[in-house]
């Protein structure tokens, strides 16, 4: 009959229905076989499209049309639509195995292990930068999707980063790509100027306050903001009971600093600023577009990348570092025995009597001969540090210290080039 839910129809086009994936308050998504490609797919569509208005219709299409045309790796792929034998809507896209942002993040705020295993915080900021890139290809060709929150991104199975739901999308510039829409499945945007159209904690203050006419990629970029938020703090940006109250939280005042939200977290000073730059109330603050904050992640991430290398040739510096001075302390008792050995035996003591000074003497070589390799090895490590990460603080402050000590020992000796050099060395370094 007519009135039958599309979803409990057996078959759609030329799809075998085989299960439901998920259903929210208008539509639904139930997995299908398609026959003809022998693959399964997804397919979504309008719950009881015979009380849905027109618009809600058009809009249905437009999500099925611009999701297509976009075309970006992590925007989920489109492949057909058509219509229920009672007059609703339909379209097919990829299936895909795996979780939502937002299922992770709850997972990883109750501790789970296996996806506190799986998930990192480095690897949520490498999929987080796919979600800014799919975001910048929408924003280049006009499209602002106005609902990026955690529910909305999904994470596949084999590493795939997928940005979902461009049902409220709005279309600004209408580039050739997009504008081959059908001006009258369009129509439905002229309806919203002044509707509130998002998820609270995850919308724009202009979204919130109801200014259709002011949301535009910088809208995208503090939804985006928000999400970070989630993804580096394991908390929402904003909390309150009230929605009204949640609503003007984020259009009055920035949130707490992620690092000092999550201490816990290792986040980096520059990650955090550029978290807070997103979520900045006026839009003229922000990052202009998602393909901004995108490069503007891909310099930090870089940078932490950079370090990183870094700290571990640092650590191999420290190691020889740490074993040298350990060598000065056996070297210091070796040259006291040595020169207590000394006041006791005559040059013409025999061989046997001069054993114990022929093994210390042999021992100060081997330590001397270490010392050598050890300094180098710090040296060694520290220009590879620095190759990795050109200025790298700690880097400097080791050399610093190794010179400052070589300095000493040549002073001591009265060796005054190499007192000269070391001096020259900490100066440089040490930065006074």
């Amino acid at each position: 009959p007519t009135s039958q839910d599309p979803s409990e129809q057996r078959r759609l086009g030329r799809y075998e229905v085989v299960g439901l994936l998920g259903e929210g308050g208008m539509g639904k998504v139930v997995e299908a076989y398609d026959p003809e490609l022998r693959r399964r797919v997804a397919i979504k569509l309008i719950k009881s499209p015979l009380h849905r208005r027109p618009t809600a219709l058009a809009r249905f299409i437009a999500e099925a049309q611009i999701t297509s045309q976009l075309g970006h790796p992590n925007i989920i792929p489109v492949y057909d639509i058509g219509m229920t034998r009672d007059g609703g809507v339909w379209f097919a896209m990829k299936k895909i195995e795996g979780h939502s942002l937002h299922s992770v993040l709850r997972d990883l705020r109750d501790g789970v292990p296996a996806v506190e295993e799986e998930w990192s915080l480095h690897r949520l900021l490498l999929a987080f930068r796919q979600v800014c890139q799919a975001v910048a290809a929408a924003h280049d060709l006009g499209v602002v999707h106005r609902d990026l929150k955690p529910a909305n991104i999904m994470l596949g199975r084999y590493s795939e980063v997928l940005v979902l739901d461009w049902g409220v999308a709005a279309l600004r510039d209408l580039p050739d790509a997009v504008s081959e829409v059908p001006p009258d499945r369009l129509e439905f945007e002229k309806t919203v100027v002044g509707a509130v159209i998002g998820t609270p904690g995850h919308m724009s203050p202009e979204q919130a306050a109801g200014h259709g006419e002011l949301v535009g990629p910088t809208s995208d970029v503090w939804s985006l903001g928000a999400v970070l938020y989630e993804l580096l703090t394991l908390e929402p940006a904003y909390e309150a009971e009230d929605p009204r109250e949640l609503l003007h939280s984020a259009a009055s005042s920035l949130p707490m600093n992620p690092r000092e939200r999550a201490p816990h977290r290792n986040i980096s000073t520059e990650m955090g600023e550029l978290c807070l730059q997103a979520l900045a109330s006026d839009p003229a603050a922000r990052f202009p577009d998602a393909g901004r904050l995108a490069k503007e992640l891909e310099r930090v991430l870089e940078g932490k990348e950079r370090r990183t290398a870094a700290e571990k040739h640092l650590a191999v510096a420290e190691a020889d570092w740490e074993r040298y001075r350990a060598l000065e302390a056996e070297r210091a008792a070796l040259l006291s025995r040595r020169a207590e050995l000394a006041q006791t035996l005559a040059p013409w003591d025999s061989l046997e009597v001069k054993a114990e000074l022929i093994r210390v003497d042999g021992q100060l070589k081997s330590i001397e001969s270490e010392r050598t390799d050890r300094f180098a090895g710090v040296l060694a490590s520290c220009e590879r540090a620095h190759a990795r990460d050109p200025g790298n603080q700690l880097a400097n402050d080791l050399l610093a210290r190794v010179h400052y000590r070589r300095f000493e020992e040549a002073e001591a000796l009265g060796a005054v080039q190499d007192t000269r050099f070391h001096e020259q060395r900490v100066l440089l370094y040490g930065g006074n």
